[in-house]
């Protein structure tokens, strides 16, 4: 799934949870700050029962940090 919000290119797809059948959105948003692209990968720990639902939540969390104002991801323990 595919969509541009605000200037950022956002693409979600679904990871399949193998042990447990629920699917975990993976996004993926791309976009320019003047000349430089920038890119941001996000992962949800959250699992949903169906591929279609986890990738509308990955595109509706995805617009949420947009509109946030981008905070910095933190990846591995805090």
């Amino acid at each position: 799934m595919e969509e541009t919000y605000k200037g950022h290119n956002i693409v979600a797809s679904a990871w399949q949870l193998s042990e447990a059948g629920n699917w975990e959105p993976r996004v993926f948003i791309t976009w320019n700050e003047g000349s430089q692209e920038k890119k941001a990968p996000l992962v949800f720990t959250r699992p949903f029962t169906d591929e279609l639902e986890a990738e509308k939540e990955g595109i509706r969390m995805a617009k949420k940090w947009i509109d946030d104002g981008k905070p910095e991801l933190h990846v591995g323990p805090t």
